[in-house]
């Protein structure tokens, strides 16, 4: 019997969880271990927020590939075909490349069941390690604390802007939903906020996540003075027809990015966004 179609996979997984959201870093995180995808060398910049994240890794793609440096990105959901969630390089994976992903997730986890987020989760990470990507941007697809993208230790994360939404799963106020979304931060490595309004539970969070006195804790970045510049090469890249500037107007995504590369990159998306305009 020859190998299931991506069609087909997706029709299954659509049927494989007993429901469609299951929060919680276990049931992903036990196949990831067995799959040795908790260790990577490549980057990884994790995404959070409510509005804005699409945004913010399209930007981070958008860079890293005009510095001809190697990105995977995982988002969702996707418009036409599922190939979307899955990019290296600015470019859609095939086909062939998930079902091998599936297929070895399939065989790894045994009598786990996932969702269908938990297995494309999965599937990018397995991607980018099979294709060497030097960096891997992560959108949360839920919250942040308990999405299936957690269980990747970020190197640099992302909290675009913060307000209500999926109270059922994340709390019933901006406060509470803060700190799911917070969950992403780890000790010692930057965590970049672009919210200029994010609630107090924010700086609570990521003390405790640091430690409130410790000066190797996890670092809070809110990038206000650099937000009219980094929103200035962000319409530099919407104006060459990319679809990067109208969300980031509205929720500082752009802040993030320009926080994420001053600090980890080195990157200048000023300059990035002149150069891509006078090619374009």
């Amino acid at each position: 019997m020859g190998a299931k179609s991506l069609g087909t996979w997706l029709t299954e997984l659509e049927q494989l969880h007993p429901s469609a959201i299951d929060l919680g870093l276990a049931r992903c995180g036990e196949v990831a271990q067995r799959l040795g995808l908790l260790s990577s060398s490549a980057t990884t910049i994790t995404v959070a927020g409510t509005n804005g994240k699409g945004s913010t890794v399209a930007v981070m793609e958008a860079l890293l590939c005009e510095q001809g440096v190697s990105c995977g990105a995982f988002t969702s959901p996707h418009l036409i075909k599922y190939n979307e969630r899955i990019r290296v390089n600015g470019a859609e994976v095939g086909d062939e490349i998930i079902v091998r992903a599936f297929e070895a997730i399939d065989a790894a986890r045994g009598d786990i069941s996932l969702t269908y987020f938990e297995f494309g989760a999965l599937a990018a990470l397995w991607v980018f390690r099979e294709l060497g990507v030097a960096y891997q941007l992560l959108e949360v697809g839920l919250g942040g604390r308990l999405d299936a993208v957690n269980i990747i230790d970020a190197d640099v994360a992302v909290v675009t802007a913060i307000g209500l939404d999926h109270q059922e799963w994340l709390g019933s106020d901006v406060e509470t939903i803060a700190i799911e979304k917070c969950g992403i931060a780890r000790s010692g490595r930057p965590c970049i906020v672009a919210d200029e309004a994010a609630p107090a539970t924010v700086m609570q969070t990521l003390n405790d996540v640091g430690g409130p006195s410790d000066s190797s804790g996890c670092r809070l970045s809110i990038l206000r003075h650099l937000l009219r510049l980094a929103r200035w090469a962000v319409f530099l890249l919407g104006y060459t027809g990319r679809r990067y500037s109208t969300k980031c107007r509205r929720c500082g995504s752009c802040t993030a990015v320009y926080g994420v590369f001053s600090q980890r990159a080195g990157l200048c998306p000023c300059d990035v966004a002149l150069k891509i305009t006078r090619s374009a």
